[in-house]
């Protein structure tokens, strides 16, 4: 959580105040991004962030992506409300990741990727860089502002609905060396660790079994003080 605050705080600051100390202390931040990482050919970044996506699934959207970060820090205060009939359709984020490649190929990338989201945010509609359109300042400021409406209700509903990072991430992070395993002869199947996890990633079905959905958990770990029968750990 702290490294994560600290991430979100310092990309603000890189939008709203680019001071020649924050440049120099945050300036990397930005070329962390995936995807301006894979646009700038960052090999490094690329290669970092592969291997934390092999070792602990999808860290990189609880860490490193401000808009992930954002849409925590928009649940804390609010975190009561829930929507858990909000809807989460599989094929959705795949056709959404599927579009946004197309896009990324003619080279139009950036209308749902998280960082040009948040980075929007800041620039054209809080800090109004650039002198830009009503038209695209009402863009920016609806847009964050849904992604926090929807985050308030349903954790990171944007990040396993739409968010085409997160479905990439998503592909590879259920194959993680580390994640949350449940060890069937101890789960009692009371559903516990999937009211505790409010990204809709463990689910109870039928009272026979308990499923847990790597692809959109976040490594948040908010599941593991649940259960009551030692019966979910990571490992």
């Amino acid at each position: 959580r702290l490294v994560a605050l600290l991430s979100l705080t310092a990309m603000t600051l890189l939008f709203v105040m680019p001071a020649a100390w924050v440049c120099v202390w945050f300036g990397w931040l930005p070329r962390a991004q995936l995807l301006p990482a894979v646009m700038s050919g960052e090999v490094v970044v690329l290669a970092l962030i592969a291997v934390s996506v092999a070792l602990f699934g999808r860290l990189y959207c609880l860490v490193v992506c401000p808009l992930g970060i954002a849409q925590d820090v928009a649940r804390v205060p609010l975190k009561f409300l829930s929507l858990k009939g909000l809807p989460i359709i599989g094929w959705v984020r795949y056709a959404v990741l599927v579009v946004f490649v197309i896009g990324a190929v003619l080279g139009f990338t950036g209308l749902v990727a998280p960082y040009g989201i948040f980075g929007r945010f800041l620039t054209v509609g809080v800090m109004r860089e650039g002198n830009p359109s009503v038209a695209l300042v009402v863009w920016a400021l609806a847009l964050f502002t849904f992604v926090l409406v929807m985050a308030v209700f349903r954790a990171r509903w944007w990040c396993n609905q739409v968010c085409p990072v997160g479905t990439f991430l998503g592909l590879f992070s259920r194959f993680a060396v580390f994640r949350p395993r449940i060890d069937g002869g101890k789960c009692s199947r009371c559903g516990l660790c999937a009211r505790a996890c409010d990204k809709g990633a463990i689910r109870v079905r039928d009272d026979r079994f308990v499923d847990i959905d790597h692809s959109k958990c976040v490594v948040c770990l908010k599941c593991l003080g649940s259960c009551r029968k030692e019966a979910l750990k990571w490992r």
